[in-house]
């Protein structure tokens, strides 16, 4: 019974650093594209070409400060070779997402 709690206590502990690492992913994915204002701006003519509201609203990856000195993720920020950056960049940031996503 010990060594099994061992193992479950092990488990918990590796799920909560996986958590933790995909905020920062996010986080950083999220920066990424908000930083990006010929993507914003693209977004922004999507959103009203659609008959949207153009306001995009404060989420809460917004609040999340990060240490400046923290990595950058290769899955986010070392990749953007292998996808064709058009126009307004969303294929490069379709193509982060799906290796977030896997």
């Amino acid at each position: 019974a010990e060594l099994i709690q061992s193992f479950f206590m092990h488990l918990i502990g590796e799920f909560s650093v996986e958590l933790l690492l995909a905020l920062i992913e996010f986080k950083q994915f999220h920066d990424l594209m908000t930083g990006d204002e010929k993507f914003m701006a693209g977004i922004q003519e999507m959103i009203s070409i659609n008959g949207g509201d153009t306001r995009i609203s404060v989420n809460v990856l917004s609040r999340i400060c990060l240490a400046q000195k923290l990595p950058k993720s290769d899955i986010v920020y070392k990749n953007h070779g292998k996808y064709t950056v058009n126009s307004n960049h969303i294929v490069l940031y379709l193509g982060i997402a799906h290796d977030l996503f896997n």
